[in-house]
């Protein structure tokens, strides 16, 4: 395979190199979809079916009882939680598809003896990858670094809330479900 051009210099990769970490790349952002992702989604479902979608975004946690002082601006980390969720969402399904798929594709055209055949694009989307997505990535790490950050008191709130229900027995039906705690368990795929 002949060498590829990146930000107009000779790399020692060859496009037949590319091949395996993009399928590797296509496997985890699968992995990322079905088994981190959609756990989360599913529990942001149950949250706004139990309270009500605009509940659930605008208001702070104890949705039934007072409202506490310490919870002020809890509702951050759901705010935070579902743009982290969807721009991951929207990150995976786009650099699987569109980048990777398409360096696995292209990548493969073209010899050592050949370099015309190669598609004109692999540089372009390696160049891509390199900086814009890598940027993009960033930023959505760090959006999952707030939400890890703001959790602990928003579950707090919530923990607070389902307590003075079920010590009143007020609590509604539709008490959202929780797994093995919301402190440890769900905070961790934020």
């Amino acid at each position: 395979m002949p060498a590829i051009r990146l930000f107009h210099r000779r790399t020692i990769l060859g496009g037949d190199d590319l091949q395996i970490s993009s399928l590797f790349t296509i496997a985890a952002r699968g992995f990322q979809l079905v088994f981190l992702l959609l756990p989360v989604m599913v529990h942001i479902g149950l949250d706004m079916r139990s309270v009500g979608s605009s509940t659930y975004i605008f208001q702070d946690p104890p949705y039934y009882n007072a409202y506490p002082a310490d919870c002020a601006d809890a509702s951050w980390f759901v705010r935070v939680l579902l743009a982290h969720v969807t721009a991951s969402t929207l990150y995976a399904l786009g650099t699987a598809t569109a980048v990777e798929w398409s360096l696995v594709k292209w990548s493969s055209v073209g010899t050592p003896t050949e370099p015309h055949l190669r598609h004109p694009h692999v540089e372009q989307l390696l160049e891509l990858k390199l900086l814009p997505l890598a940027i993009l990535h960033a930023w959505i790490f760090l959006l999952g670094v707030i939400c890890f950050s703001l959790s602990p008191r928003y579950y707090r709130c919530r923990d607070q809330d389902n307590n003075n229900n079920n010590n009143n027995n007020n609590a509604t039906e539709d008490a959202v479900p929780y797994l093995v705690g919301p402190n440890a368990w769900w905070a961790a795929f934020c």
